[in-house]
């Protein structure tokens, strides 16, 4: 299921540790929203994916993935194996949110978590898109959000929002952007079946 809609808010945020004194309006961006992983699928071209495995439980998050272009500020901590993340049993407690910084301008982000989350998008210091709170019935595991923007963002903001914000929980973080997007001569090249078939790179 998706939803279509634009947004601008005037908010005070707080980027990796400064306080924004002059707090900028969100850019107007139009965005569609997934509350599951199939019609996110269906809908991204590509995506790249970090499922957090392979390092030590209790571990700080910082820069393991600088080498594809993600790095991580804050307090986020790699926690596994544990029955909360259902996919692979590893991911990421964001102690206060979680920051997660692009190298390069992306369009889209989705994530698997075992609780609520809530993104706001930047780029830059300018908030581009805050999106709704994504909350599931039912034990609230396993559940799936993401957005695809029309515009860019560089900077990603993960928490709960309301009393039990703003730490977080999230697996398998997912993104890209419509540079990833292979030229149609090239699909045809390597015989990849149509624009909408997902890539994706486990680390």
């Amino acid at each position: 299921m998706k939803q279509t809609f634009g947004t601008c808010f005037v908010i005070w945020v707080v980027m990796s540790g400064g306080l924004l004194t002059d707090p900028p309006c969100a850019m107007a961006a139009s965005a569609q929203v997934f509350y599951d992983q199939t019609s996110w699928d269906d809908a991204v071209p590509v995506q790249e994916t970090l499922d957090f495995t392979g390092f030590s439980d209790a571990e700080w998050l910082s820069d393991q993935y600088a080498d594809q272009g993600v790095t991580f500020s804050g307090t986020s901590q790699i926690v596994g194996p544990g029955g909360q993340f259902p996919n692979d049993g590893w991911g990421v407690w964001g102690i206060g949110g979680s920051w997660v910084h692009f190298d390069e301008p992306m369009n889209w982000i989705g994530a698997h978590h075992p609780g609520s989350i809530k993104y706001r998008l930047f780029l830059g210091e300018t908030l581009v898109y805050e999106s709704p709170s994504f909350i599931h019935g039912g034990s609230n595991i396993g559940n799936f959000s993401g957005v695809m923007l029309d515009i860019d963002f560089d900077t990603a903001w993960i928490h709960r929002s309301g009393s039990s914000g703003p730490n977080s929980f999230y697996d398998d973080l997912h993104y890209g952007n419509w540079a990833m997007v292979p030229a149609p001569g090239a699909l045809a090249m390597f015989g990849l079946a149509a624009f909408g078939a997902a890539r994706r790179r486990r680390a």
